[in-house]
């Protein structure tokens, strides 16, 4: 193993044997191999995007609409209401009022009681398909589904999205996506996919009051999380097709924030199958970042909705692993207790075998001299080629906080511009964001709670002037993606 692609691993995490194509992860590869897109990767990422963009969970149509609001009732962050036609998503948890709850269309937090709200835009769809399942918590599984299924069966039905998984204290499977000084952590979003043609199934987690959310078939049940509220640990969520369909062939997948909630199978009916879904067109991207990509400031307050995991399912891109940490940069390292970019790219997790590498930032290197910046970017950049000769590597400037953006800002992103261009490496490319050509993707001096009427600030920064509001990162997505769509184009 290269020595750029050592791991530090905490002594109490025991690893499994674990070996990527075996449970179905994607790898760098893109002409050989079952079910593999038989040409090159520009040619695979862009036929991938063009069906992203008229097929994907974001814009399929919820099989039903977010639950309704209700009153004096406890909420955690995450969770979805609709309300007066609208939907809200809560960032704060708390109970709700006894009457009233969240109105409006503004960008401003909204105080229900003890429960904070930002709109979420329209309630789509306004009833529910008929082959909506009912979800439910359980403490136990319902005695009818004896065959379980543990993540390590084998043959595996499960694929795993966002980070490589590892049997954790519980004996559950926690995931994690980056290492920091000294351990390892989970990304903001993980997933875990498999095809099943059962009636019912129990999908043990832990991790207490975890919201998580549900795709099937390419459709979310409901753009509101799911939350624990059985109190145990594990705990089951259950999903019912009885009234959906029944039983027939489906695609499950279960979204959860990897840093606080783990996998421990699935268990169905005797007379039901398992088994994972097909390999082809696998896309996996490593996504390093500060914390506009990792979430601050309560957003993203949904699960699964940080902006990488988001980017991707935009893009046709299956397995992003968000790689991202709050104060760190290209120079910053968040007071030394994480590594730079330069640190993250060199000590990749062994096996994750990248089609594409992105970095994105940072605001946390404003104010480092020119000639520091741009040495410790290309030293990122020079990581990256040292542990993958071919991938392709893009690079984003820097969102900017609510400053305009500054003098600092606009400075900072040249010295990543040059640092591009001393790399001076074919496959590697460059997206400006505050330096824009045509506009900075973010303006103005004011937030959601202090509006200057200066900029898209205003509506699109959260309350502390740094970090995207939950709908700002909404925009900031279709802006990554706009932007990457252009730049696949020149990938062979």
């Amino acid at each position: 193993m290269h020595a750029m692609k050592k791991v530090l691993i905490a002594a109490t995490i025991t690893l499994l044997l674990f070996v990527p194509r075996a449970f179905g992860q994607a790898g760098a590869s893109s002409s050989t191999g079952v079910g593999a897109f038989p040409n090159t990767l520009g040619m695979k990422l862009r036929k991938l995007a063009a069906a992203a963009q008229t097929n994907n969970p974001l814009i399929n149509t919820p099989l039903g609409p977010a639950p309704a609001w209700v009153a004096s009732a406890a909420y955690v962050q995450g969770q979805v209401v609709v309300n007066g036609g609208y939907q809200y998503v809560c960032s704060v948890a708390g109970t709700s009022a006894a009457s009233g709850g969240p109105t409006g269309q503004g960008f401003a937090p909204i105080t229900d009681n003890t429960v904070t709200w930002f709109y979420y835009g329209f309630s789509t769809p306004s009833v529910a398909a008929s082959n909506q399942p009912v979800i439910s918590q359980s403490a136990s599984v319902p005695g009818a589904l004896t065959q379980n299924i543990a993540m390590n069966a084998s043959p595996s039905p499960f694929y795993f999205t966002g980070g490589i998984p590892y049997v954790d204290g519980f004996g559950s499977y926690s995931f994690y996506s980056l290492l920091t000084v000294g351990s390892t952590k989970g990304g903001p979003s993980a997933a875990v996919t498999f095809m099943t043609d059962a009636n019912e199934v129990a999908i043990k987690v832990f991790g207490g009051t975890q919201v998580v959310r549900f795709i099937i078939d390419g459709q979310y049940v409901t753009i509101s999380g799911y939350k624990d509220g059985t109190g145990g640990n594990p705990s089951y969520n259950l999903i019912d097709f009885t009234n959906a369909g029944g039983r027939k062939p489906r695609t499950i997948t279960m979204c959860f924030n990897a840093s606080n909630t783990t996998f421990g199978g699935i268990s169905i009916a005797p007379t039901e199958e398992a088994w994972a879904p097909p390999p082809k067109d696998r896309v996996r991207v490593l996504w390093i970042g500060d914390s506009i990509s990792s979430g601050g400031a309560n957003a993203p307050a949904l699960a699964d909705a940080d902006t990488p995991r988001q980017v991707g399912l935009f893009m046709g891109w299956s397995d992003v692993w968000n790689s991202s940490q709050g104060g760190v940069g290209y120079t910053a390292q968040n007071g030394g207790s994480n590594y730079t970019f330069a640190g993250t790219a060199q000590n990749m997790i062994p096996g994750n075998n990248p089609d594409l590498v992105i970095f994105q930032g940072s605001v946390n290197d404003v104010g480092t001299a020119s000639a520091t910046e741009q040495a410790n970017a290309l030293a990122a950049y020079r990581n990256v080629r040292t542990a993958y000769s071919s991938v392709p590597i893009i690079v984003f400037g820097i969102w900017p906080d609510a400053t305009g953006p500054s003098a600092g800002v606009l400075s900072t992103e040249n010295d990543i511009k040059t640092a591009v261009a001393n790399f001076s490496d074919a496959n590697t490319y460059f997206i400006p964001i505050a330096n824009d050509p045509v506009q900075a993707w973010m303006t103005g001096t004011g937030h959601n709670t202090a509006p200057t009427g200066t900029g898209n600030s205003d509506a699109y920064t959260a309350s502390d002037g740094v970090h995207p509001s939950d709908i700002g990162r909404l925009y900031e997505v279709q802006r990554y993606v706009a932007a990457l769509r252009n730049i696949i184009q020149q990938i062979p």
